[in-house]
């Protein structure tokens, strides 16, 4: 049986309750996997070249193109009881391929911190946060993607993602609130996206949401929704969607520029047509644009 992603219900502090979401294993043939190599990497942008706007990317020198600086965290081994999972490194290392590739393309310079497992630590998570907002301006695009487990504690009312390290008995010392990374994201700029797969697309929409000047958010599935897994795909089944979106597919003019909102219509509409045939559950990604924020190309299709 591989390790999922599933609701547990976890008993922290006397006032506190955690309700942990993870991705969900569907039924389907068994495909062995390679081992996934693990080591932390870090892409740097070599310089920080700004625009004065965002137009038409044509004719532009790629010395005036916006930057697209990214954390993306992947984890499937924890310490103590929270169970692994089985393909969150692989895909935020697919992520963070299909992002590099966008390099000297939409982009001048892609940025990538890339943290996983082990090294994906509450406090690289932060550090990884603070290097987002020290190299980023209104005129570049920043992100933030998280593949792992999540949990809510309703008595709080607070969403936090499970860092390798974090101890469920010390949520609130070693967990990482959402609303820090939504902070993060909005003192970059109007062009953030914070894209989650851990499930629990209830406990952070339903909190957030309101905001009109934060970021957009992306998740995984709806409320009550599990994020699907199956043995015979080499990434989770969100992921899959959102990986075929960037390379091409979510795009819609004849130019093969993909913006923020194709990708995630591409990927609503797509990821519950990935779901293996007999799964009795649902998955429907959530997306949510503040009334402030507008439509920015995230790719453009190869040749």
């Amino acid at each position: 049986m591989y390790p999922f992603r599933f609701l547990l219900a976890i008993l922290l502090l006397p006032a506190a309750t955690l309700s942990l979401a993870c991705r969900t294993t569907a039924p389907a043939p068994e495909s062995p996997r390679a081992p996934v190599s693990v080591e932390s990497e870090v892409f740097l942008p070599k310089g920080y070249p700004r625009l004065d706007r965002w137009g038409s990317q044509e004719g532009r020198d790629m010395d005036e193109r916006p930057v697209l600086n990214a954390l993306i965290i992947g984890i499937d081994k924890y310490k103590g009881d929270i169970p692994d999972i089985r393909l969150a490194v692989k895909d935020a290392r697919d992520l963070a391929d299909v992002l590099k590739a966008q390099e000297e393309q939409i982009f001048s310079e892609v940025g990538i911190r890339l943290l996983l497992d082990e090294d994906a630590t509450a406090r690289n998570i932060y550090l990884g946060a603070s290097w987002l907002r020290q190299n980023t301006t209104s005129d570049d695009v920043a992100m933030i993607a998280f593949f792992g487990h999540g949990g809510t504690t309703p008595e709080l009312d607070e969403h936090h993602i499970i860092s390798h390290d974090t101890d469920l008995d010390e949520i609130w010392a070693t967990g990482i609130p959402v609303s820090r990374l939504l902070e993060s994201l909005a003192i970059t700029g109007k062009k953030t996206l914070l894209i989650l797969d851990s499930t629990d697309g209830d406990g952070v929409l339903a909190k957030y949401s309101p905001h009109p000047h934060g970021p957009m958010i992306l998740t995984s599935a709806s409320p009550d929704e599990y994020s699907v897994e199956t043995a015979n795909m080499s990434n989770g089944v969100f992921v899959s969607a959102l990986l075929e979106g960037l390379n091409g597919a979510a795009a819609t003019d004849g130019e093969g520029v993909i913006t923020i909102n194709q990708l995630a219509d591409y990927v609503i509409t797509r990821t519950p047509e990935l779901l293996p045939e007999g799964y009795r559950g649902g998955q429907n990604p959530q997306f949510h644009k503040p009334l402030s924020s507008y439509d920015f190309p995230i790719a453009v299709a190869g040749e």
